[in-house]
């Protein structure tokens, strides 16, 4: 055998041999890192329950449909403009 055989055989054989690898575990879970990056810019964690305005419980159908038809009705009306400022640049 020739060198250059002998070679691309080694090759071969180790390139196989990583394909064998177990592949690594991860212990992290899934979203971890959002929750971090959260928590970093977060400045206060705790002030929900300093303040007392900490939610208790879940946001249950009822409660969610009179938020949002609230929040619907509220927005769709923008207040008007009472000091309208015109400019006229020229004549």
């Amino acid at each position: 055998m020739n060198r250059s055989t002998i070679t691309l055989s080694l090759f071969v054989l180790v390139m196989l041999a990583g394909c064998s690898a177990p592949q690594p575990q991860h212990q992290m879970k899934l979203g971890a890192s959002v929750e971090a990056l959260a928590d970093q810019q977060t400045f206060n964690p705790q002030a929900s329950e300093e303040n007392g305005t900490k939610i208790h419980g879940v946001l249950d159908g009822p409660t969610g449909v009179n938020i949002l038809s609230t929040y619907r009705s509220d927005i769709s009306k923008p207040q008007d403009v009472r000091n309208e400022i015109q400019v006229n640049i020229g004549n």
